[in-house]
């Protein structure tokens, strides 16, 4: 039913949108049940030179540079298990420095809404997600024409609905890859976006880091009269100084985009990057700079790191034998990102916040297995816990129906 709830959105939203591939690209918004992401971003992109359409390289006549700075802000919720509504609101101040056609413009550029649906999420950590996305201007580009200012974008109204993979080499190393499949308005060709990125999360705290390649790729089914070869021309009297930044005829293109920052806590970050066109078709070869924060709101609260905690603070490591109080929990729930686990013990069971348990697999013949990680009381209810993993014994994925035990200390 939510996967149909989904796809009615696109056909609902499917004339009132548009996608900004040189620097927001195909990327995975999924987001945990009842997590909210609050992500400002900051980018700069800057441009003078174009790919023609055999890929060679060209300045447009009378083009010094093309600079556009934008001020993102990026939204998302889970509303369910499965289910993520995400969207983002954007501002850009456009500067062109042109010989006949200099100006600057500002003000509300494209935004986006969308919706993704989680399909799988298997044993092995690999995962698979639905996303369906609207793009849509807020300007009016015949006024800037009037005016003699730069165009806030190409006007279009874009839908794509694709698919992600997870695929988790371990706790932190993640493969991720994606494709879609991007209707556009006022006809402008057909596009397949695509992505693949290979990023790097610690547990709690530490660097983060995440490195691929992006792209579009035109089906070229462009059906407006102007050809690749003319809209150069063109592009220079509506405000792009022939930049194809916008209004490109059938236009493709590969980009490498790097990031690096500091995770504070699984909560929040600090990150800058970067990305660089590297070849294309009928598209702007420029180069991007962005850096921004992420803040995570949910069940769960502020954790440290237990690289800063002491032996003492969480509990003995599980080497050799230990002991255990005649009590057991079952997990419940699991927040794999934020390394999480919900139990179904609570106070009335006599757990207490900062009580240390140890989390048991369980075999395929339903018998408790061996000790696979270990975990501190965070949040508690009356007969629920919150439980924050503190380290791992093995390298393996905690799952609903795991056991919890109480080491005796």
């Amino acid at each position: 039913m939510k996967v149909l709830l989904l796809f009615i959105l696109q056909i609902i939203l499917i004339n009132h949108t548009m996608a900004d591939f040189y620097v927001h690209h195909w990327e995975n918004h999924h987001e945990d049940k009842s997590g909210f992401l609050l992500n400002p971003e900051f980018k700069y992109y800057q441009t003078n030179t174009n790919f023609w359409t055999d890929g060679s390289s060209f300045i447009p006549a009378n083009l010094n540079t093309y600079n556009r700075t934008y001020l993102d802000t990026n939204l998302a919720y889970g509303v369910g298990k499965d289910l993520t509504l995400f969207g983002r609101l954007s501002w850009a101040y456009i500067d062109l420095q042109h010989d006949t056609r200099s100006g600057n413009g500002f003000g509300l550029s494209d935004q986006t809404i969308g919706a993704n649906y989680q399909i799988g999420n298997f044993k092995s950590g690999v995962s698979i997600y639905l996303q369906s996305q609207v793009d849509f201007g807020t300007y009016n580009n015949l006024n800037a024409n009037s005016e003699a200012i730069p165009y806030l974008g190409d006007g279009s109204i874009d839908v794509t609905t694709g698919a992600f993979f997870f695929y988790p080499f371990n706790k932190k190393f993640i493969l991720e890859t994606g494709l879609g499949f991007t209707w556009r308005s006022l006809g402008y060709s057909l596009a397949l976006p695509w992505s693949l990125l290979l990023k790097y999360s610690p547990t709690h705290s530490g660097l983060h880091f995440s490195f691929g390649i992006l792209g579009v790729r035109s089906l070229k089914s462009d059906n407006t009269s102007v050809s690749s070869s003319e809209a150069s021309s063109e592009i220079s009297q509506d405000g792009a100084g022939g930049s194809f930044f916008i209004n490109a005829v059938n236009p493709s293109l590969l980009q490498l985009k790097a990031t690096v920052g500091y995770q504070f806590s699984p909560q929040t970050g600090v990150y800058l990057g970067g990305q660089q066109a590297i070849t294309g078709s009928s598209a702007a070869k420029g180069v991007e700079i962005l850096g921004g924060l992420y803040f995570h709101w949910g069940d769960a609260p502020i954790m440290q790191s237990n690289l800063q905690m002491t032996p003492k603070e969480y509990g003995k490591t599980n080497k050799g034998f230990i002991n255990y109080a005649q009590f057991e929990g079952k997990v419940i729930r699991v927040n794999d990102r934020l390394n999480l686990i919900r139990v179904n013990k609570g106070s009335s069971d006599g757990i207490k916040i900062g009580d240390i348990f140890d989390i048991f697999s369980i075999d395929q013949n339903g018998s408790i297995g061996s000790p696979v990680a270990r975990g501190r009381v965070t949040q508690i209810k009356t007969s629920e816990s919150i439980l924050t993993i503190t380290e791992f014994y093995q390298e393996t994925w905690v799952e609903e129906g795991y056991i919890i035990k109480k080491p005796l200390q």
